[in-house]
């Protein structure tokens, strides 16, 4: 039940090392509890031209977006199976929209939803939903505090994009067809 606060635990970790996922699994199994559904939404982004990125930031970026999506979906993939739940990965409307100075971004939201993709089709017959979510901009950290304030009025709250999901999750354990992928943006459009 997703009103009573007693049920709702928080951990912290890393999700850009492998190890700490392994031992949430464990300390989530450990406490007799399974993933029903997985919400997969790491994520950061550095803003700058192709040519002017670091390969240093490029792994940061890579790591912290793809491989802790790919590490974390792996890690508790059997459990959604065992539970027939499901996948929810919060994407970018940057997948398929060209925006200056996000080309290592764009392609790790890119590489995440080509995975979860083909993820689907591998798991269709188990009947976990494997959901892709594409949202706009929407106001969270990947923002810096003057580009929030300049656009005030023009970006999606965190709140815009968890009330679009709540639908969604509500659908996962009925046999009803699945949604498959959503697109969310403000209504101002990209910025």
């Amino acid at each position: 039940d997703p009103n009573n606060s007693d049920n709702i635990k928080s951990y912290a970790l890393d999700f850009t090392d492998y190890k700490q996922i392994i031992e949430l699994k464990n300390k989530l199994h450990s406490e007799g509890i399974t993933i029903d559904i997985l919400i997969n939404n790491v994520g950061g982004s550095i803003v700058k031209e192709f040519k002017d990125f670091t390969i240093e930031e490029f792994d940061n970026l890579n790591n912290l977006n793809y491989r802790s999506t790919f590490a974390t979906t792996q890690q508790f993939l059997d459990d959604i199976i065992l539970n027939k739940g499901g996948i929810i990965s919060i994407l970018s409307v940057a997948v398929f929209d060209e925006f200056k100075g996000n080309s290592i971004y764009s392609a790790t939201k890119s590489a995440i939803s080509t995975m979860m993709n083909v993820l689907r089709e591998e798991l269709r017959e188990t009947g976990i939903d494997i959901v892709n979510i594409y949202a706009g901009a929407t106001a969270t950290d990947v923002w810096s505090k003057e580009l929030i304030e300049k656009f005030e009025g023009r970006l999606m709250s965190p709140n815009d994009v968890a009330k679009a999901i709540l639908p969604i999750m509500n659908t996962i354990f009925q046999e009803i067809p699945t949604i498959e992928e959503l697109v969310i943006r403000p209504k101002m459009g990209n910025i």
